[in-house]
């Protein structure tokens, strides 16, 4: 996926890029970290720890798009309304009649708030954050019962409960991909399943899997499992599916930049 992020930073749009496995891939990285420190298993620790990183940088990437997919509309609104506003006040000058005379004046400001209300303002946050936010703050509340009591737990209800953990992060991010299986089936096209992460995942629950079975560990050979059913769901649909040429363009979209432009030379 870090290509296909590249693609969408300089395009300026996610354009039906599903961004909704990356926050559990922080999840999923996190916690087979915090694995890999009660086995003091370094194989875990290397194979994730640059995942984690990664993970990082995907999300911050998809908030970034998602935020500026929400501010685009209040961005041309606010252009419009300008120009509405410039319009009036050409008419106002025309007529003889004072700014505090033109009720289309009164009480707005250039961003389109009335009255130091909400209006026009875009959402504080966007789904990808929230996502985020919650499963950081699930797994930072979950090493904080495990390390801060005043009565450690031993060595085997610690590997327990950060198994069943990542786990649990492990088998929501390789099914996050199913999340769009809906529209796959509705259009008949399989342009929403990202082909790059769903060979890399597959692979990886073949290596993972097979791992887990020489070294007897369920925690690992679990997920891993379901992971490959998950992967062979989305093959099976990928191939009776036919991806389209691309995904529709949306033609109506302006650069955030060339909308920031526009107002400041109307304003």
């Amino acid at each position: 996926p870090v290509q296909s992020l590249r693609v969408a930073l300089a395009r300026g749009s996610l354009d039906g890029l599903n961004t909704f496995p990356w926050a559990f891939m922080t999840a999923n990285t996190l916690g087979w970290i915090a694995y890999s420190f009660v086995e003091f298993n370094l194989f875990v620790f290397f194979a994730n720890a640059p995942g984690f990183l990664i993970s990082i940088w995907l999300n911050s990437g998809a908030i970034k798009l998602q935020y500026l997919e929400q501010i685009r509309p209040v961005l041309v609104g606010n252009v419009e309304m300008t120009q509405s506003n410039g319009n009036n006040a050409n008419e106002v000058e025309s007529s003889g009649m004072s700014n505090e005379e033109s009720p289309s004046q009164n009480g707005q400001n250039r961003f389109g708030g009335f009255g130091g209300g909400n209006a026009g303002q875009p959402p504080p946050f966007c789904a990808q954050d929230k996502i985020w936010l919650l499963v950081v703050i699930a797994w930072v509340g979950l090493l904080s019962f495990i390390g801060l009591r005043s009565t450690p737990l031993d060595h085997k209800t610690q590997r327990d409960i950060v198994g069943i953990g990542a786990n649990v992060s492990l088998v929501i991010f390789f099914a996050a991909p199913l999340s769009t299986i809906a529209t796959v089936i509705k259009t008949r096209d399989s342009s929403t399943i990202h082909i790059p992460t769903m060979i890399m995942n597959t692979f990886n629950c073949v290596f993972w899997f097979s791992y887990a079975l020489a070294v007897s560990d369920p925690f690992i050979a679990v997920p891993n499992g379901l992971g490959l059913l998950f992967g062979a769901i989305q093959i099976f649909l990928y191939l009776i599916f036919p991806r389209r040429s691309g995904l529709q363009q949306i033609a109506s979209r302006e650069p955030l930049d060339e909308l920031i432009l526009n107002e400041d030379n109307i304003s």
